[in-house]
């Protein structure tokens, strides 16, 4: 049977966007149908009957079957449900949007709450924020830029506050260091404060160490009266949209309570009565906390901190969307090239084994292959597990001419290339003897004589000052200690003993070896290089080494020295390289297709949240991926829109993708009379015409 044609329903009807935000307490409150106040879920009748005002009052839906809802009439099938809402006693920090307070709170001043930049920053920032369509991901960098200026500054330009820093303290709390200096000259404010001690310390000795560790509780209470107190003008430097919400609802003053329907009493068949959802239970103890707190002395801290539950969207997998490439073949216009390309990656990748192989030719260097290596190159991992550079040099056929270069770039150290390292003591003196062994460094092709090794050892982390160390013809370094107030000379002495053996004194630092490497072609031994490390750049700068033909398995190195388009170059070549390895082929325009995907934003962006919440503006397809309901809060607070226009976020929505046949739209023209018959008008009578003339 053919598979039925799609078919709008209501053209008219079409989700253009999303809004996220917040909703205010009022706007709970409008929502709702009930308030919520008995903590009882049952009437102490024989009928179970839900009690009114109640966490199961079916005014809020039902989720019984020969039970209608009481505010629509509907039974279970029909009714979707209805909210209530609950007051809490005391406001609570909510779990979601914590971070977000606590940026709130380091932005603004404690006392005043103003915003801490000065009126020429405001009028900068404000006319960055006045640009139209101002993308999600430089919302994000401004409110960094901003909260780096005003965490900068400590005395409230406003009202001459002192405000200190705003940390996490445990579970839910917040405390401002109020009192806390780290300056040489103490603030006015603090020292008054100390001060103001002086007489509680003569008498107990022990208060006086506890005083700089002074703090200043920030509960949800202090915070909401702070944040109701900042000024209408400077809620949009805090990057938040005040039609989608005011930073005084990040804090819950309100709960919304569920309808029924999400949270069904199940009557149990084992015992008498019935089970209830973990929602309503949690709803229950909510309210019964109420009435605890009620009940305390206005003088108790009575601060509670909940949790809010969090709906979370199902995870569904990012399907990789970009151009089409017009290259020998043509695809359909419409294609999901996205899926194809990660369809025809990752089969292959399913075939590979989890080893690290020998480098091709060199038995005594190790490559990473497999999966773990195309992970890496999908991550952009920065620290990848065998970073080879492959560097050809300028003289192919001479092997003394590719000893002479290995030396230039292989780590060489002090103790490698000595006979030995003895501490010498005279009666009026004492120092380090070093002795170059001279036929090591021969036949290694170093060109290191005892003046440079001075050298390495007058620029390494040492310490030590050129008039320390004397030369004694052409292998004999002498190295003396000088005391100083940390530490005796003979500590010293043994300290240098320890540490000169690993002094660098030829070669890149960052290579651990370098391996020469015979490529027997057309009956000619070529030589070139296999670097093992990083440093792509000293290594192209090494005298010998032929620059322009130099490559490193190293994405990220790449990109820093040579970059965006090397870079690129890089992925295709090493996912191609290290298919082959396994003997499998992949088409090289969805390899291009990948590496253009994560190099287009101008840097190497992984296959990761992290490197998506820079490529992507979509707030769904970023929830969609990974940390989902950070994703949702942070867009709540910045007060997102989200045009549904890609793929995760249509089938999260149910609306058609735009791909395949869902690319287009067909119009129908309709056979219609150009010119209908006009009907005529209720009140188109002579009779009630007023004459123009009398």
């Amino acid at each position: 049977m053919v598979k039925e044609q799609f078919r709008e329903t209501d053209v008219a009807k079409k989700i253009s966007h999303i809004c996220f935000g917040m909703k205010s307490a009022e706007q709970m409150r409008q929502q709702a149908h009930i308030q919520v106040v008995s903590k009882n879920l049952y009437s102490q009748d024989t009928k179970h009957t839900p009690l009114s005002y109640g966490v199961l009052d079916h005014r809020m839906g039902t989720s019984e079957k020969d039970r209608p809802c009481l505010t629509c009439g509907k039974n279970l099938a029909d009714c979707l449900g209805h909210y209530g809402y609950l007051d809490l006693e005391l406001p609570c920090f909510h779990v979601g949007y914590f971070k977000a307070i606590i940026g709130i709170l380091q932005m603004i001043c404690k006392t005043c709450s103003s915003i801490m930049l000065t009126k020429e920053e405001k009028l900068q920032f404000m006319d960055f924020l006045k640009r139209p369509n101002l993308a999600y991901l430089q919302k994000r960098g401004l409110k960094k830029k901003i909260s780096d200026k005003c965490r900068k500054r400590t005395i409230c330009l406003n009202c001459s506050a002192f405000n200190g820093p705003v940390k996490k303290c445990g579970l839910l709390k917040i405390i401002h260091e109020k009192y806390k200096t780290t300056k040489k000259v103490v603030d006015p404010f603090v020292s008054e404060f100390i001060q103001s001690f002086d007489i509680a310390i003569e008498h107990n000795k022990v208060m006086e160490p506890l005083l700089t560790r002074a703090q200043e509780n920030l509960n949800p209470l202090v915070v909401l009266n702070m944040f109701k107190r900042i000024p209408q003008e400077d809620i949009p430097l805090l990057l938040m949209n005040p039609e989608a919400g005011k930073p005084a609802d990040l804090i819950l003053t309100r709960l919304l309570v569920p309808p029924l329907c999400i949270r069904p009493s199940v009557v149990s068949d084992l015992k008498s009565g019935t089970n209830e959802d973990d929602l309503t239970m949690k709803l229950t103890e909510i309210i019964f906390l109420n009435d605890v707190i009620k009940k305390q002395s206005p003088m108790d801290d009575g601060i509670v901190y909940l949790p809010n539950p969090i709906a979370t969207f199902p995870l569904i997998v990012s399907l990789m969307k970009s151009c089409v490439f017009s290259h020998r073949a043509q695809m359909e216009p419409g294609s999901a090239v996205g899926a194809l390309c990660a369809q025809s990656i990752g089969e292959p990748g399913t075939q590979m084994t989890l080893k690290t192989f020998h480098f091709a030719g060199v038995a005594s260097m190790n490559i990473t292959l497999g999966v773990p290596r195309i992970k890496e190159i999908i991550n952009a991992s920065k620290n990848i597990s065998t970073p080879i550079i492959t560097a050809h040099l300028d003289v192919e056929d001479d092997a003394d001419f590719a000893r002479l270069v290995k030396g230039r770039i292989e780590k060489t150290l002090l103790g490698e290339i000595s006979e030995y390292i003895e501490e010498v003591f005279l009666p009026d003196d004492c120092f380090i003897l070093v002795k170059l062994s001279l036929e090591r460094i021969r036949l290694l092709r170093l060109e290191v004589n005892a003046e440079t090794v001075r050298y390495s050892i007058c620029m390494s982390k040492l310490r030590v000052k050129p008039g320390d160390i004397a030369v004694h013809g052409e292998a004999v370094v002498c190295v003396s200690p000088r005391e100083n107030s940390k530490s005796s000379m003979y500590y010293v002495l043994q300290s240098l003993k320890e540490e000169l053996p690993k002094v660098v004194v030829q070669g890149i630092p960052e290579v651990s070896r370098a391996v020469i490497h015979i490529d027997e072609q057309s009956g000619k031994n070529k030589y070139k290089l296999l670097v093992e490390g990083d440093n792509l750049r000293a290594v192209m700068a090494t005298h010998g080494v032929n620059g322009s033909r130099t490559t490193s398995n190293n994405t990220y190195e790449v990109e820093r020295t040579l970059g965006i388009e090397a870079a690129r170059s890089t992925i295709i070549n090493e996912i191609q390289y290290t298919m082959v390895n396994h003997g499998m082929s992949i088409d090289r325009r969805h390899v291009m297709l990948l590496a253009d995907l994560m190099s287009y934003k101008g840097e190497i962006l992984g296959i990761t949240r992290f490197g998506l919440a820079k490529m992507k503006e979509s707030v769904l397809m970023l929830a969609s991926f990974e940390k989902t309901a950070d994703h949702l809060f942070d867009a709540a607070y910045f007060g997102q829109k989200d045009s549904v226009c890609g793929v995760s976020e249509c089938i999260i929505m149910g609306i058609p993708m735009n791909i395949g046949t869902g690319l287009f739209k067909l119009l129908h023209k309709a056979d219609k009379d150009p010119s209908p018959v006009k009907r005529p008008l209720l009140f188109d009578s002579a009779d009630f015409h007023i004459p123009l003339f009398t």
